[in-house]
């Protein structure tokens, strides 16, 4: 068998997944009604990162501002990451 690492944290297809699709998917969803705020908690954060840069982009284009508000819960991967360079915390654990 043979091991695979997908690298999230630094590999760009994270944020061009979420930019190139789920940005746009939910900036159609939003056009009717639209769109202030984007909210989400994050483990990598490439979905967030590449959303809210689509989003922004489109707003710009528009003439509008959106609010972008990451919400990192308590025992969060990223936090870790980025404060210790190591995304595992004592909560993820098996138990």
């Amino acid at each position: 068998a043979q091991n695979c690492g997908v690298n999230q944290f630094e590999n760009v297809a994270n944020f061009n997944a979420h930019y190139t699709r789920t940005g746009p998917e939910l900036w159609s969803q939003s056009r009717s009604y639209g769109l202030d705020a984007f909210c989400m908690s994050a483990g990598t954060g490439g979905t967030i990162a590449g959303v809210s840069r689509f989003l922004k982009e489109q707003a710009t284009v528009q003439c509008q501002q959106i609010r972008v508000v990451l919400i990192d819960p308590s025992g969060s991967a990223l936090f870790n990451k980025v404060k210790h360079g190591v995304a595992y915390t004592s909560e993820q654990r098996e138990r």
